[in-house]
């Protein structure tokens, strides 16, 4: 009996020192990131020691901005770039449509973008991403699409035969970073020229034209389901076609006039969002210890270890999905954090109230759990319910991936506030040998 005691105590001290570990050093990481595996590059000026891997910050703060690439502001909440384009004299219809049609093609490859009409053009403003200098190419060129048989005779493109009214969907698709391809599936009508042409003209090979120019080719033997892969020599020029076909040609002709860096046109929203979350959990950590007592410490720990938790999954589906946070997401994000503490007080303060008559931690916080569990699970399972109904309905996009954050955030609440607290007091108890 007493062997298994000490081993029941060694086990608790582990995963309590674990859980410290965890949650101090995901915090640090989260705040600061790091840089890791150097390696010394001889110059001329010298030898210098440069980072070949770094970890960005993933949790929101003042203090290191890199967080900003792995949960990336919109461009009305953390700025970015401006291209300007200007058209030959457009009325005011054309204008619109060129401003509407440019403002797609950003996001598409940005995730988010604003376009503005202004008497020297059309300001089109985009977050900083990877895929900055491309944008400049995709803007500036009118986009008209479309497809031709090759002519036998002159050993080039014939005469058009289908155009962008036939495609049904476009995408982008690589594998291993050496096959770029723009697989085009072609709608019914499509799919009909398509046939007339093997069969009647007996054509095999079909171009795809971008502002008369033969940009790519594909064999129509491969074509499968009415879809044809035309490989590209690199990804920018794959994604490049995807882009275009997807957003549609310009009504007019554009002249690109270059790009400068924008700041936030909400100015320091999203700076005043972190300070907002950051006292609203310094004064629910005030009022868990001051109401809780000691046990007020354990809320402090998980709601700690539930922001670091949130935040990095957060980051990694945004990441992983190319999600940019704009201001409705944002706000939910926010709620979410508002909805956690406010949980946590819920449980923590009637706790706090049951020690202070007597009652052990551990058996308090049992009951507390147990009356509490409907209710938690209700809400929980309500925002998990609608982060799956987003998760579905709009799958990938902006809104899907936001159900993902939800379900994911949902998920971590229920663990936080119904297996965390238990898992520590027990773990304690164990420890102290008390109840």
């Amino acid at each position: 009996m007493k062997n298994n005691t000490v081993v029941t105590r060694l086990i608790c001290g582990v995963i309590l020192a674990a859980l410290c570990i965890v949650t101090l050093g995901g915090a640090y990481l989260g705040i600061m990131g790091r840089n890791t595996e150097y390696a010394t590059i001889h110059t001329e000026e010298g030898d210098v020691r440069q980072a070949l891997y770094r970890q960005v910050a993933f949790i929101p703060n003042t203090i290191n901005e890199t967080w900003r690439e792995a949960i990336r502001p919109s461009a009305d909440l953390g700025g970015g770039y401006s291209y300007l384009l200007t058209a030959e004299t457009p009325d005011a219809g054309t204008a619109k449509s060129l401003a509407r049609i440019l403002k797609n093609r950003a996001v598409l490859l940005s995730g988010n973008a604003i376009s503005d009409i202004r008497d020297d053009g059309i300001s089109v403003t985009v977050p900083e991403t990877q895929y900055n200098s491309l944008l400049a190419t995709i803007l500036n060129q009118t986009g008209e699409i479309t497809f031709a048989p090759y002519d036998s005779a002159t050993g080039a493109p014939g005469d058009t035969a289908l155009t962008k009214e036939h495609v049904q969907q476009a995408y982008y698709y690589t594998s291993d970073n050496t096959t770029f391809q723009v697989q085009v599936r072609f709608n019914a009508n499509g799919r009909k020229v398509i046939d007339s042409l093997i069969k009647d003209s007996g054509v095999s090979i079909l171009y795809l034209i971008a502002d008369g120019q033969a940009a790519a080719y594909a064999a129509l033997s491969t074509m499968k389901n009415g879809v044809v892969a035309f490989s590209l020599n690199s990804a920018s020029d794959a994604m490049t076609l995807v882009d275009l076909m997807r957003s549609g040609a310009l009504p007019a002709a554009v002249t690109y006039g270059g790009a400068s860096a924008a700041g936030a046109t909400r100015g320091g929203l999203v700076t005043a969002a972190i300070l907002f979350c950051a006292a609203l959990t310094v004064c629910a950590a005030v009022v868990l210890i001051l109401r809780s007592g000691t046990a007020g410490l354990t809320g402090v720990w998980a709601a700690i270890l539930w922001i670091v938790c949130f935040c990095l999954s957060t980051s990694l589906i945004s990441v992983n999905a190319s999600w940019i946070m704009t201001l409705p997401s944002m706000c939910i994000l926010v709620l979410c954090l508002c909805g956690f503490l406010a949980g946590l007080c819920i449980l923590f303060i009637p706790m706090g109230r049951m020690i202070k008559k007597g009652r052990g931690a551990m058996a308090a916080c049992k009951d507390l759990s147990r009356a509490q569990l409907k209710g938690q699970a209700i809400v929980c399972a309500a925002v998990l319910l609608a982060g799956l109904v987003l998760m579905v309905i709009f799958r990938t996009g902006v809104y899907g991936v936001l159900g993902r954050i939800l379900a994911m955030g949902a998920l971590i609440s229920f663990a936080m506030l119904q297996v965390f607290p238990r898992l520590v007091f027990s773990c304690t108890a164990s420890l102290s040998g008390r109840k």
